[in-house]
């Protein structure tokens, strides 16, 4: 499965998304895709988001290239689960674009969520 992993650049991505997911799945038969992990040079996020099998959006922060990502997804029929840090405010709209929406508390609970989805979905 190829799985797109977005969020905002306000997160710290790099240590509290990326190193957990990526330590955990490296020998996944899954591929992770993670926007910012070779450079800070944004990609044609879009044409990625045409191959994948599933979105997971980091939601946590609000931001509008984020929610350009999101919209791209639902439009083009892809599955979306969002996840967020426990405490943290998150938009009502998203609801429009999915269901699926869940809360971490920590990078073992964050992990143990990656876990479940990948094989939820596969």
């Amino acid at each position: 499965m190829r799985v797109y992993v977005c969020h905002s650049k306000d997160l710290d991505y790099r240590e509290t998304l990326y190193r957990p997911v990526r330590e955990r799945f490296a020998d996944s038969r899954h591929e992770i895709i993670f926007p910012y992990e070779l450079c800070d040079i944004p990609k044609d996020s879009l044409g990625v988001i045409r191959s994948c099998d599933l979105m997971v959006a980091e939601v946590s922060f609000p931001s509008t290239g984020l929610g350009i990502e999101i919209g791209w997804a639902h439009m083009l029929d892809k599955p979306i689960v969002c996840i967020h840090a426990e405490g943290t405010k998150i938009s009502g709209s998203l609801r429009i674009v999915t269901d699926r929406i869940h809360e971490y508390r920590d990078e073992k609970s964050l992990v143990d969520l990656f876990e479940r989805l990948l094989f939820s979905v596969a």
